[in-house]
């Protein structure tokens, strides 16, 4: 099994840091790329959860 050092962890650790700052950028990009996205997807959850409640109440 391959032992990392102390200097290959953080190399690691900061490409983790870069990875989730460029998914993150590309979700925010993409939310907000049209001017109703996210009122789409307001409208999405406010669905969801109206379908989830109505089969939660069926007996």
């Amino acid at each position: 099994m391959p032992v990392c050092n102390s200097g290959s962890r953080a190399r690691l650790r900061g490409f983790a840091m870069v990875e989730y700052c460029v998914v993150c950028a590309l979700v925010v990009l993409v939310l907000f790329s049209s001017p109703n996205t996210p009122q789409m997807l307001v409208d999405a959850f406010k669905a969801f959860y109206r379908a989830l409640t109505f089969y939660i109440s069926l007996p």
